[in-house]
Order: C-alpha cells, then sequence, then structure tokens
C-alpha cells in the first residue's frame, strides 16, 4: 500500500473514531450542536459557535469558535484562532494556530504540517506520525493477528485431530493408510469430487427447494471434509515419519502420528505462498480418501488386496 493509501486509510479511521466518540448521536452538517461534517466545501465557525467534533474532508476550515471534543482536517487547512477542548488531528494537510487558539489535548500530525503562532497554546503534545510509520505498525497488527489465528486453528485441528484418534482410530488409519496404498485413486476422486460438488451446490442455488441443500454443501460439507481431509493426510504423515524411526504406530489410536502430522502441516503453512498451496492441498488430498473409504464401504466388500497397506498389517 503506497503512503497515499496509508493516510486515506488513517484518515479514514480518525473520521470514523471521532463520530463513534461523540457524546451523542446525532450527525448533520446544518445544525452545529453535536457533530459537524463538511466535505469538499469550507467550515467557518464564528466566535460564538461551538459545536462537539469537527470533521472536515479536502474543506479549508476557520475555528474562531469552540470545538469542545476533536478536530480532524484531511487533505486541507484548518485555522484555529479559538479553542478545541481534546485532540487536533490532522492527515495530510495543515493546522495553522493564531495567538489567541488553545488546543486542549494533542496535535496529531499525520504527514500533515503545523504552523503555532506566539501565544498559541497545545496542553497536550505533538505527535508526527509518516505514512511508512503508520504502514509499519498496520504490517506488525496484521502479522499478530495472522499469527493468532494460524495458532488457533492449530489447536483446532490438534483438538480435531486428538478426537478423531480417540472416537474412530481405527477408521483414521484406514483412511490415512488408503492414501499410502492407493494415493492415484484418493487423488482421482479428490479432483472428481472438488470439482463436481462446487458445481452441483451453485446450480441448485439457482432452485428455491435447492437453496438450503446448496448453502448447506458450500458453507458446511465442503469445509468439514476438508478439514477432515487434512487431519487424514496429516496422520499419513505421523505414519511415514513412524516407518522412519522404525516403530510400528498404535492403529487403534494413531494419537501421535496424528498431532505431530499435523503440527508439521502447520509449521510448514508459515512458508509464504507454497505453505498455503501444500496445506490446500493436503485437505483435498485428504478428502479425496475419505470418499474413496465412504464409497468402499457403502459399496460391495472390499477383499483382503483392497486393504490399505497399514490395516493390512495390522
Amino acid at each position: 500500500m503506497s503512503s497515499r493509501g496509508y493516510i486515506s486509510f488513517v484518515a479514514l479511521i480518525a473520521t470514523t473514531l471521532a463520530l463513534l466518540l461523540a457524546p451523542v448521536t446525532a450527525l448533520a452538517q446544518e445544525k452545529k450542536d453535536d457533530v459537524y461534517v463538511r466535505v469538499n466545501g469550507t467550515v467557518d465557525f464564528a466566535a460564538d459557535e461551538s459545536v462537539d467534533t469537527l470533521v472536515a474532508v479536502n474543506s479549508e476550515a476557520r475555528v474562531a469558535g469552540t470545538v469542545r471534543d476533536t478536530l480532524v482536517i484531511v487533505n486541507q487547512t484548518a485555522t484555529v484562532s479559538g479553542d478545541v477542548g481534546r485532540d487536533a488531528i490532522v492527515a495530510n494537510g495543515t493546522l495553522r494556530l493564531e495567538p489567541t487558539s488553545n488546543i486542549g489535548g494533542d496535535v496529531v500530525l499525520i504527514n500533515g504540517q503545523l504552523d503555532q503562532a506566539d501565544g498559541a497554546t497545545i496542553a497536550g503534545n505533538v505527535v508526527e506520525r509518516s505514512g511508512a510509520m503508520i504502514g509499519a505498525e498496520f504490517n506488525r497488527a496484521t502479522a499478530a493477528i495472522s499469527f493468532i489465528a494460524w495458532l488457533g486453528m492449530t489447536l483446532l485441528f490438534i483438538v480435531v485431530a486428538l478426537g478423531w484418534a480417540a472416537v474412530g482410530g481405527r477408521q483414521l488409519s484406514d483412511v490415512a493408510g488408503l492414501l499410502g496404498a492407493r494415493p492415484g485413486l484418493a487423488a482421482l476422486a479428490a479432483v472428481i469430487f472438488w470439482i463436481v460438488v462446487p458445481i452441483v451446490a451453485v446450480v441448485v442455488l439457482f432452485t428455491v427447494i435447492g437453496i438450503p441443500i446448496g448453502i448447506t454443501l458450500l458453507l458446511v460439507v465442503l469445509p468439514l471434509l476438508w478439514g477432515l481431509g487434512y487431519v487424514t493426510t496429516s496422520t499419513r504423515l505421523g505414519f511415514f515419519l513412524a516407518d522412519l524411526r522404525h516403530t510400528t504406530p498404535n492403529l487403534a489410536h494413531p494419537y501421535l502420528e496424528a498431532v505431530l502430522g499435523v503440527v508439521i502441516f502447520q509449521l510448514i503453512e508459515l512458508i509464504p505462498i507454497v505453505g498455503g498451496i501444500v496445506v490446500g492441498l493436503a485437505g483435498l488430498f485428504g478428502a479425496g480418501a475419505i470418499v474413496v473409504n465412504l464409497w468402499r464401504r457403502t459399496g460391495t466388500p472390499r477383499n483382503r488386496l483392497d486393504v490399505p497397506a497399514l490395516e493390512a498389517t495390522a
């Protein structure tokens, strides 16, 4: 995002906060009792006029009266000879303080300028912020939110993996083993399923009776199946690591293999671009194995050759 983009973003946030923090909900450009907003015009407050919050966007402002709360100026110049009760926020503009002016809080300059005459008073501090600084803070906040989301999803998948291993560990081992025994079949099922089912879901949305079916498929069935498929592929990875260690996994309750695989895949997800692709494909691939397993269980009985390798050696 460019510096100008950050300035506009911060100006929007500042304007929104000024409106939300106003003590009343009234909003008008004509009545100057509570919040006064002006866009692409001029603002002229006489000495006997007052307002709680003043927001001027692309509008030159002259304030000889009183702003009891916050003054926000965006992309223009404000000349103050009266009083501002709290902060004055200037984004990409200029604040001129006459000798008789008084700012009761801080002056916040976001790529802005301050012209303070002798006699003008600022009770707080003059805080200067640049687009680069705001961008860095925004990036840090985004990174923190992303990490929290990643940690939450990791814990969620670990809980799902432990729950499946506890309640249906044999079934989880069966499906994970199928990924090793029949990877081509699982991949083919994944391709067919993830193409056909979304198309069907979208098509039925155009019918009245099919709307709840389509919504359920898109918002419930597909995400749920992808999540279970992700746990399945993770468990298969855990089995592979167990083979490397020459240890025998507990097929009835593969707690360690499921959790270990989930953690490894979640760490891979931290790799930019590539990690997201790998994790996405893992869920799709595992979902294909689940579809194949369900089809086999509801179809004709399997013979010994169709049993996944891990199950056959149990």
